[in-house]
């Protein structure tokens, strides 16, 4: 879980590592 992408990153639980980054999903 990155700082600042709080929401997305509890929607992508599974990729919550480079795809937040890249994806943003």
């Amino acid at each position: 879980i990155f700082p600042g992408e709080g929401d997305i990153s509890t929607k992508c639980t599974a990729s919550t590592t480079i795809s937040d980054k890249s994806n943003g999903n």
